[in-house]
């Protein structure tokens, strides 16, 4: 039987969305943000999937029922594994944004225009009859470079700011006393590929760097390494007087 426990295969950005999830408004994720991951927990683990994909599982997972995903090349969608449970989430976005369905998606430039998609994060994270997570897919490429913005990226980014601080949270379900907080997650190759202004002195907002997977390994196998050492140690520290018995008991 291994001796590891099951945290050990937990990595520490998991953990860390654990934590912070049910005490922020807003996550941004950066670091190895392009690589597939094996799911540790519930019906999906061992499962391999994708960053936009895990984060569905995982708040799913917390109880959210409506978790839309937005990049700005394809807009609004939904990463849920069941079609008809896609088709649902969108539809309820779509009664929030008041923007139309195309082909299992909302499309929206990321724009400080009325119709633009920060528009859109601002009016779903603020309000309070259902939990929703926004999720921003590649969010590096939504600008030029953070310290030379144009106004109306500024602006778009403005609104992204205010939609966290001034995040709702609604209840579970009718039926349910249990309330959660809407949520905007940011996946962003470096976290300064953002204007810092937007997070600076912000409590509502914390980063989690996602290490890449071979660190992970590594880290695991020197811990069963030094735990199976220890082991094996412990147990010849136990049998050691029995084999000094045995063999002064074969000299005599």
């Amino acid at each position: 039987m291994s001796s590891v426990s099951p945290e050990t295969h937990i990595p520490k950005w998991h953990q860390e969305l654990v934590i912070f999830s049910q005490i922020k408004n807003s996550i941004i994720l950066e670091g190895n943000i392009h690589d597939t991951y094996p799911y540790p927990t519930g019906d999906f683990e061992g499962a391999w999937l994708n960053l936009p994909q895990y984060l569905h599982v995982f708040f799913s997972e917390l109880g959210y029922q409506n978790i839309i995903q937005y990049n700005h090349i394809d807009g609004f969608s939904c990463e849920a594994m069941d079609p008809s449970e896609r088709d649902s989430q969108l539809q309820v976005f779509h009664s929030i944004a008041r923007a139309d369905i195309q082909d299992g998606r909302i499309p929206a430039r990321f724009s400080a225009e009325p119709n633009g998609a920060p528009f859109m994060i601002r009016d779903a994270i603020t309000q309070t009859h259902t939990p929703i997570v926004i999720i921003l897919n590649y969010t590096s490429r939504y600008i030029a470079a953070p310290d030379r913005m144009m106004p109306p990226d500024q602006m778009c980014f403005s609104i992204l700011q205010q939609a966290v601080i001034e995040a709702g949270e609604a209840p579970v379900s009718a039926q349910s006393s249990a309330r959660l907080k809407n949520m905007l997650v940011l996946i962003t190759d470096k976290k300064n590929d953002i204007p810092a202004w937007m997070y600076l002195g912000v409590s509502q907002i914390k980063g989690i760097i996602i290490d890449h997977q071979a660190l992970q390994i590594v880290f695991t196998l020197l811990v069963d390494t030094h735990r199976a050492i220890s082991l094996i140690r412990t147990y010849i520290w136990k049998i050691w007087p029995t084999i000094l018995v045995a063999k002064t008991s074969s000299i005599k």
